[in-house]
């Protein structure tokens, strides 16, 4: 258990976040991050648990936090998944995508078979 998630579990979310941000590996910061994010929604507050998750930066990996997309709100949970996209592995999260917006993937192949015809194949 790390020292933010103790922190968490006393119920301190302030403290917590406190602590998230001072962590100086981006990618264990994310996670950190999204911990909290989880602890707050999990105490009623999804709008603070939004603005954190929508904080989340690419360096910070926001995929950390694709486990709460269902319990956000919808435009920060889309939010969420944009940047999670935009990250170069970003086939890993299709399955989400298809969850939290499943009309999105024939606009997607769209765009995909539009870039295919401009660039060629890959």
């Amino acid at each position: 258990m790390t020292v933010t998630e103790a922190v968490i579990a006393f119920g301190d979310h302030d403290r917590a976040l406190q602590l998230a941000r001072s962590i100086v590996d981006p990618s264990r910061r994310g996670k950190a991050l999204a911990a909290v994010a989880s602890a707050l929604l999990r105490s009623g507050d999804p709008d603070r648990a939004g603005a954190l998750v929508d904080s989340i930066t690419a360096a910070e990996e926001p995929s950390s936090a694709l486990h709460l997309v269902s319990s956000l709100e919808p435009a920060t949970g889309r939010r969420l998944v944009a940047r999670t996209f935009s990250d170069q592995h970003w086939t890993l999260y299709l399955g989400t995508l298809c969850q939290v917006a499943p009309e999105a993937l024939p606009a997607m192949i769209g765009e995909l078979t539009a870039i295919e015809r401009v660039s060629g194949p890959a």
